[in-house]
């Protein structure tokens, strides 16, 4: 089996078997980490994706018979990332420079969802960080009490 030909059912053993490797590596620490570093370490796995796309186009390029100027690299990081949204296709180049437009998208979906998700618990921290309003003094039955 390649690694392209995965169930859900493998992917999830797959990362079952991964978070086995963080927690045996790491512990629980991450849990403890504020949650806006989670959010960055996030996109920062996607944008690694990427790079390791870029390796892959310039492999799948090779094997085309393209010659590469990896001194040229500059360029080519370039060129990969203008080729980024081009339609799916069967040539491997093409269609790894679409999996990386897909990463960006996934990131810039991620990194939106994040950001309101990070809002959110800021606000919930900072209510739950407030000292209780309290109302006037007094109660229905007896305005002067401080029931």
């Amino acid at each position: 089996m390649t690694p392209i030909d995965l169930d859900r059912g493998e992917y999830n053993r797959r990362v079952h078997a991964r978070w086995g490797k963080g927690a045996a590596l790491y512990g629980d620490a991450s849990f403890a980490r504020p949650f806006a570093e989670t959010c960055r370490q996030i996109l920062e796995e996607i944008e690694d994706t990427c790079g390791w796309l870029f390796v892959a186009w310039i492999q799948a390029r090779i094997a085309r018979g393209d010659v590469i100027d990896l001194a040229a690299r500059e360029q080519l990081e370039r060129d990969f990332l203008a080729a980024a949204p081009i339609a799916d296709s069967h040539d491997p180049v093409e269609s790894i420079a679409w999996i990386a437009g897909c990463q960006f998208t996934r990131w810039q979906l991620m990194r939106q969802r994040l950001a309101r998700a990070l809002h959110e618990i800021e606000l919930r921290a900072a209510a739950r960080n407030q000292p209780e309003q309290r109302g006037r003094r007094g109660s229905i039955s007896n305005p002067r009490s401080s029931d």
